[in-house]
């Protein structure tokens, strides 16, 4: 089988209350959407939907051998191509060009958008209103222009470390913590405004893991401590307080927010609650025997994005909309992470291989967009209308979409 296939569609339907259920590879996996569960911006759980069964769609052709053509030739309009060879028009798919560079085995070669000194990159995030990159180092905040690269604003000396990233449109947020690890604190920047100099926020416990509110949840920063709180400041030149959201709960490996909801995960289950109310009881979202260890939200699909590491790996996509739906996006791809949602395209790398993908939301196409085995796994992700970032190293790359 070929390297891009049509993965499986599991769609859920509910009886009245009833909770959904599917079976994703060996595991059995849950969208809780009955009352409560907090799949509309004002927290109102979805009611239950008109009678159906779950339906799981057939697998689609090998995308070697179509049409016309015999293996390992695909029909690319007209001609029969093979696209897992060096054609630099149709690499690794029909119609997707290298912009110059050449194909190799159907990758596009990856080139330089940027490098760093004081590597290697630790985080990195972009942000659409600056129409930049910025990526975190042992010792500071280094940035790239989206169009060819080049540095756009000064770099951000940290005096310490960046352990965690996250921006808004224009503002950018990080954990810090001093040399030796301690002392952590949430710190902010506004590196298109004048003098852009780093404000903290707020002492916190230790964390890794940031997200910054969107939507409805904006202007508020959350952050998972380790201790098991989840807590809230308002990311703006007067934060105010922390505020605590929850309390005395199970430390959260993943967190992200969307829809009006703020998500964590715990094991195999996913969490949320209203973001707008701290101390308000958490509702299931999402509960599975799997290993759940990153998450993301798409706001252009309306869809909260987990990764599985309960092997064989998988990539899963859940409705928030009402639409009781789960799509099981890829599987058998290790333990994805990185995790970025793009327009219809979810990126992500495998763990160990370091070899980086994009699965479409609505076909299920799998395509591999940087190979396995030549570099270190890539510590972050990033996605423009035009092009792949990654972070490997101390550098920058980027790719073809």
């Amino acid at each position: 089988m070929s390297r891009t296939a049509r993965l499986a569609l599991i769609s859920i339907s509910i009886l009245g209350l009833g909770a959904c259920r599917a079976i994703i590879g060996a595991e059995e996996s849950t969208l809780v959407t009955d009352g409560g569960a907090g799949t509309s911006a004002g927290g109102n759980g979805g009611t239950g939907g008109a009678g159906g069964t779950g339906a799981v769609a057939g697998q689609g052709g090998s995308a070697g051998g179509s049409g016309d053509c015999t293996e390992p030739l695909t029909k690319c309009g007209d001609a029969c191509i093979n696209v897992w060879g060096a054609d630099a028009d149709n690499c690794g798919w029909c119609h997707h060009k290298c912009l110059g560079q050449p194909c190799t085995d159907g990758f596009c070669k990856a080139v330089q958008h940027a490098k760093v000194i004081a590597g290697p990159i630790r985080n990195m995030v972009l942000v659409p209103g600056l129409q930049s990159l910025f990526f975190s180092t042992s010792v500071e905040i280094d940035n790239a222009k989206l169009a060819g690269g080049g540095q756009a604003f000064k770099p951000i000396v940290l005096g310490g470390t960046a352990v965690a990233l996250a921006a808004s449109d224009k503002d950018l947020f990080w954990i810090w913590t001093d040399s030796g690890g301690l002392n952590p604190a949430l710190h902010m920047a506004s590196p298109g405004t004048l003098p852009g100099t780093p404000q903290q926020l707020a002492p916190i416990n230790p964390s890794i893991l940031l997200t910054v509110g969107q939507g409805i949840c904006a202007p508020y920063v959350f952050w998972a401590e380790d201790v098991g709180a989840i807590n809230r400041i308002k990311g703006t030149d007067s934060p105010g307080a922390p505020e605590s959201m929850l309390a005395g709960a199970v430390p959260a490996r993943a967190i992200t927010n969307g829809n009006g909801r703020l998500y964590f995960s715990a094991a195999g289950n996913v969490d949320s609650v209203d973001c707008t109310m701290p101390g308000s009881p958490p509702d299931p979202a999402y509960k599975s025997s799997g290993d759940l260890r990153e998450m993301a939200f798409s706001n252009e699909q309306n869809r909260l994005l987990m990764a599985d590491w309960a092997p064989p790996g998988a990539v899963i996509s859940a409705s928030v909309d009402g639409s009781q739906e789960v799509d099981l996006l890829a599987t058998e791809v290790g333990q994805p992470v990185n995790l970025f949602p793009a327009g219809p395209t979810v990126f992500f790398a495998n763990k160990f291989s370091g070899e980086v993908f994009g699965v479409d939301f609505q076909s299920f196409d799998l395509r591999h967009y940087y190979p396995p085995g030549i570099g270190p796994v890539p510590s972050a992700l990033a996605a423009d209308g035009e092009w792949l970032y990654m972070a490997v190293d101390n550098q920058v790359l980027r790719v073809p979409r």
